[in-house]
C-alpha cells in the first residue's frame, strides 16, 4: 500500500489526539513514556511524508531541467509517436513547473499530441489557450490552422452525419468556430499549401451550418411561428450564400409570407425572394 500525504496527516492527527487523552491518566509515567514514543513515531511519519513528496516533485525536476532539454526530449517523442507520455509529462508541468518552464512549449506540445490521438476537444482547449496567451508566436499561425481542424474534425465522419440525420444539426458551435479560425488562418497566411483544402472544408461547413438554420427554420414554421421562420430564412441567405440549401430557404420564405397574409407592407421581404430567385434563375 502507498502511503499519500493525506495517509501521513491522518496518522500524525490520531496521535496527537491520542497523546492529549494519554495525558489524562492517572500513571503519568506510563503517559510520559507512551506520549515520546509517539512524538517519535510522528517525527517519522513527518519525515517520511516530506521525503515522498520531495521525491515526486524533484522526478519531473530532473527529467526536464530545462527548456533547452524539454524541447529535445520533446521532439523526439513526436518523432517515435510517444504521444501519451507527452501528454502525462506534460500535463504534471502544468500543476508544478518550479523550473519556470517555458509555458508556450508546454500547451503547443500537449495541443500536438491530443491532436495526433484524435483528441480533439483536448487539443481545442490548449490550442485556444495557447493562440489566446501568444498572438505574437512565431507558431500563432500553425496553432490557429490546428484549433479550426480540432474543432472541424469534431464533426465526426460523413458516415456519422449521415447516421445522426436531423439531430447532427442541433449543436454546431464547434463548426461556427472552425470556420472562423479558417478564416483567421487564411488572413495570416493567405499563400498557404493548405489554402485550397481549407477553401473546401469551408464550404462544406458552410452547408452544413446553412442547413442547420434551415432546420431551425422549418421547426419555427410547423408551429405556425412564421416571422420566426421568415427572419431565419433572411438570415441564412446573408450568411451563406451559393449554400445547396438556398432554394428551399426561398421557397419557405414564401410559404411564410403567404401564411402571414403580408402586403405592400412587406415589400422589402418580397425584393429579397425575388432577387435570390433571379438570381438562381428561378424567374424572370
Amino acid at each position: 500500500m502507498i502511503l499519500t500525504t493525506r495517509h501521513y496527516l491522518f496518522f500524525i492527527f490520531t496521535i496527537l489526539f491520542s497523546m492529549n487523552s494519554l495525558s489524562l491518566c492517572d500513571n503519568e509515567v506510563l503517559a510520559s513514556t507512551v506520549k515520546q514514543s509517539l512524538i517519535g513515531s510522528a517525527e517519522q511519519l513527518g519525515r517520511k511524508a516530506a521525503k515522498s513528496l520531495l521525491s515526486a516533485q524533484s522526478d519531473i525536476e530532473k527529467k526536464y531541467p530545462s527548456n533547452e532539454v524539454l524541447l529535445e526530449k520533446l521532439k523526439n517523442f513526436v518523432k517515435n509517436e510517444n504521444y501519451q507520455l507527452i501528454i502525462d509529462d506534460l500535463t504534471q508541468l502544468q500543476s508544478e513547473n518550479s523550473n519556470f518552464l517555458d509555458y508556450s512549449i508546454i500547451l503547443k506540445y500537449k495541443s500536438i499530441a491530443n491532436y495526433n490521438i484524435k483528441e480533439y476537444v483536448e487539443a481545442e482547449d490548449d490550442l485556444k489557450e495557447f493562440c489566446h496567451l501568444y498572438p505574437k508566436d512565431s507558431e500563432y499561425p500553425n496553432m490557429l490552422y490546428l484549433l479550426a481542424m480540432s474543432q472541424y474534425n469534431q464533426r465526426g465522419s460523413n458516415w456519422d452525419i449521415m447516421l445522426s440525420g436531423d439531430g447532427y444539426l442541433r449543436d454546431t458551435a464547434f463548426l461556427d468556430n472552425a470556420f472562423q479560425n479558417f478564416s483567421l488562418y487564411l488572413k495570416h497566411d493567405p499563400a498557404s499549401p493548405q489554402r485550397g483544402a481549407i477553401l473546401s472544408k469551408m464550404t462544406e461547413i458552410k452547408n452544413l451550418l446553412a442547413k442547420k438554420n434551415l432546420y431551425d427554420a422549418k421547426y419555427d414554421y410547423d408551429r405556425k411561428a412564421h416571422l420566426g421562420s421568415l427572419h431565419r430564412c433572411e438570415a441564412l441567405l446573408e450568411q451563406y450564400p451559393g449554400s445547396v440549401v438556398e432554394e428551399d430557404a426561398l421557397n419557405l420564405m414564401s410559404k411564410n409570407y403567404q401564411a402571414l397574409g403580408l402586403t405592400e407592407e412587406s415589400d422589402e421581404v418580397l425584393d429579397i425572394i425575388h432577387n435570390n430567385l433571379k438570381r438562381l434563375g428561378k424567374e424572370a
